[in-house]
């Protein structure tokens, strides 16, 4: 969905789990550790000019917008 832009957008996100962690529930401070420990880089793709299809970018927005709609920053237990 994002080609090229995957290590800015990993970068962006460890970011944002140190953020949410200070703020928030503490426990997304170790997911930004463990995050920024396993790196932000990207195996080579397979086929780097091939396209995705119509139906895959509508399956991957959708799986983004669920995410987003059902993310809780403070877990509750």
């Amino acid at each position: 969905l994002f080609g090229r832009h995957h290590r800015r957008i990993s970068i962006a996100m460890v970011v944002v789990l140190a953020v949410i962690g200070l703020t928030s529930w503490p426990g997304w401070l170790f997911w930004a550790f463990l995050t920024a420990m396993m790196g932000v880089g990207h195996p080579p793709m397979a086929g780097p000019q091939t396209r995705l299809e119509r139906r895959q970018h509508i399956i991957g927005w959708a799986s983004l917008a669920l995410f987003i709609l059902t993310f809780t920053p403070n877990p509750f237990m």
